[in-house]
């Protein structure tokens, strides 16, 4: 049982938030320095150089960022919901191929983030290959805190919901705008033996059968049986078959999409729509 307990989100606030260092933030709790170093390292947390920590405003960020629930932020909200990520030090994340640098730039431009994108090699031992990546990374416990409403949290993968929030706004384009960036964050179109397509949507349990939900409310679409994707775990799949079925779906999630797509599957959308319809 530790002899201190300690808040660890003030600390996270302290530290990476206003910039102070372990010494200053034990001084403020009247404790050692080390106790905060050690509960970090539990934390996972890593330390920053001095001149990042003592300049914590090196870089502008919007911290009204998705409080107004509007089409632009749905979109992001449903890629955010699939490949972002939260820390409880008050870090917002994304991170994809880098083939898929635009949807970066895009939050980017979004959350008017001033910080550059970083690039990175990724080795993956299930395919014994290595890719290259691209991610942003901020820091704003005020957005942070607001994703969490929408079950954007640490660990979410196997924990996610489909947000209540989306689903009781009752706008169809919002509700559309989420089931986009989930769909392109998380989903796949595909080609099946030349003459039938597949879409699909990956996610816990709950995100799926909200997907499945909204599909049917607004088009129609027949009720799925989910496939669990990986024994015992809450990991499972969304399909639908057929061109025409596919083709109605693929059509009402880029309907008024305007800029808010990821340029590769908007052009493979429109490719598969040609040769298809």
């Amino acid at each position: 049982m530790r002899k201190y307990k300690l808040p660890i989100g003030e600390i996270g606030r302290l530290y990476y938030g206003r910039g102070l260092s372990q010494q200053a933030i034990a001084d403020r709790f009247g404790i050692s320095q080390w106790v905060i170093c050690h509960r970090m390292k539990e934390e996972g947390w890593k330390a920053l150089d001095k001149t990042r920590r003592f300049n914590p405003r090196k870089y502008k960020i919007d911290h009204n960022a998705f409080s107004k629930l509007d089409n632009k932020a749905a979109w992001l909200l449903g890629w955010l919901s699939s490949d972002g990520y939260t820390r409880p030090s008050g870090v917002v994340g994304l991170k994809v191929s880098l083939k898929d640098k635009d949807i970066v730039e895009k939050l980017r431009n979004y959350l008017c983030y001033t910080g550059p994108l970083h690039i990175r090699r990724q080795f993956l031992e299930k395919t014994n290959k290595t890719y290259m990546q691209i991610s942003l990374e901020a820091t704003s416990r005020n957005i942070v805190e607001r994703l969490a409403g929408f079950g954007i949290v640490p660990n979410k993968s196997l924990t996610l919901k489909f947000p209540a929030i989306i689903i009781k706004s009752g706008n169809e384009e919002i509700i559309r705008n989420y089931l986009r960036g989930l769909f392109e964050g998380d989903g796949s179109l595909l080609v099946e033996r030349r003459s039938s397509l597949l879409f699909q949507i990956v996610g816990t349990y709950d995100v799926c059968v909200g997907a499945q939900s909204c599909l049917i409310k607004y088009l129609g679409a027949s009720k799925t049986k989910l496939t669990n994707n990986i024994t015992g775990k809450n990991h499972y799949a969304l399909r639908y078959r057929g061109r025409l079925q596919v083709l109605k779906i693929m059509d009402w999630l880029y309907k008024k999409a305007y800029n808010n797509v990821l340029e590769r599957k908007y052009r493979k959308h429109l490719l598969i729509k040609e040769e298809f319809a």
